[in-house]
């Protein structure tokens, strides 16, 4: 009865949102250019690259050699193995989703435990600078004065709630790799081709996720009744929710804490994003989903003392 009364409700919010597309095709068209404009104009670009390369690494074995160079550094600092040590820097560098692709693409070949990938999981998959510096920075807070306090915060607290996720795990050393019994794989055609099919197919659902996430985020905006939702809106989606959090009649103080607090929980678009890269793999999204949140309690807390003492 539980089931039937659950698929009623969807039935019913997909009905109602076929209604409001009819009802609305201006808001639906300008919803789905915007997303398949910032997929095309920034998604594609910046992650497509990076993706094919992070997977060719991965077949390889070539990540051993970048968990070489800043392994003695990263390893025991966050206590991970030398996979872990790449999850880390591509996590950190590259932006949603392919933190979580990397990771979930190193336990689909045992690179990794499964522990250690939900712990890699809980601090790995994060905002890119690029992102933080192009985008947030300089177009929507318009103040590059803030760039190097904006990173400093959106690093420190991944890395600060990695300590409290890896005791939540109970598990406070990750074993040494053999990374010395590491074998690099020669480089084939049919890797390139494998690889760039995975990056391909992962582009293609991002690019609908984007679409479909803009598409309800123009609908809610226009909507008439639920003004009051407005405030929630930039959950959906961090770039769009950006833009509209500039618009909020707040300080710039409030808007900033605001900001920085949406990009930390990366928006439910990131999550659902997450999920598919992550299927296949035992890891939950829900666990990761809940580390988000109180990562972004721990940004807007830095944000505070940012602002009440520098």
């Amino acid at each position: 009865m539980q089931k039937i009364k659950e698929h009623s409700f969807s039935s019913i919010c997909i009905l109602l949102l076929f209604i409001f597309m009819l009802l609305l095709p201006r808001q639906v068209f300008l919803g789905a250019k915007s997303g398949l404009l910032l997929w095309f104009q920034t998604i594609l670009p910046t992650l497509l690259p990076f993706s094919m390369i992070s997977n060719i690494m991965i077949e390889t074995n070539s990540i051993y050699y970048i968990s070489n160079a800043v392994g003695p550094v990263l390893r025991p600092f966050f206590r991970v193995s030398s996979a872990g040590v790449f999850a880390i820097v591509i996590g950190f560098l590259c932006g949603y989703p392919l933190g979580a692709k990397v990771i979930g693409q190193l336990l689909k070949n045992d690179a990794v435990s499964r522990e250690e990938a939900e712990y890699l999981l809980s601090f790995c998959n994060n905002v890119s600078p690029i992102f933080l510096i192009n985008y947030l920075v300089i177009s929507a807070l318009q103040r590059v004065s803030l760039m190097c306090p904006v990173l400093m915060i959106m690093i420190a607290s991944p890395i600060l709630c990695s300590f409290l996720f890896r005791f939540g795990k109970c598990k406070n050393t990750i074993p040494e790799s053999a990374t010395s019994d590491i074998q690099i794989k020669p480089f084939r055609m049919k890797i390139l081709n494998r690889c760039m099919m995975d990056s391909f197919e992962m582009m293609v659902y991002l690019g609908g996720y984007i679409m479909a996430f803009s598409i309800l985020f123009t609908l809610l905006i226009h909507l008439p009744g639920f003004g009051f939702l407005t405030c929630l809106l930039p959950f959906l989606e961090v770039t769009n929710g950006i833009s509209l959090i500039q618009t909020f009649p707040l300080s710039f103080a409030q808007r900033f804490i605001f900001t920085l607090s949406i990009c930390s929980f990366g928006g439910i678009c990131a999550i659902f994003q997450t999920q598919l890269v992550l299927s296949g793999t035992s890891l939950s999204v829900w666990s990761y989903t809940k580390k988000k949140l109180v990562t972004m309690l721990v940004t807007s807390l830095l944000a505070c003392l940012y602002l009440l003492f520098i």
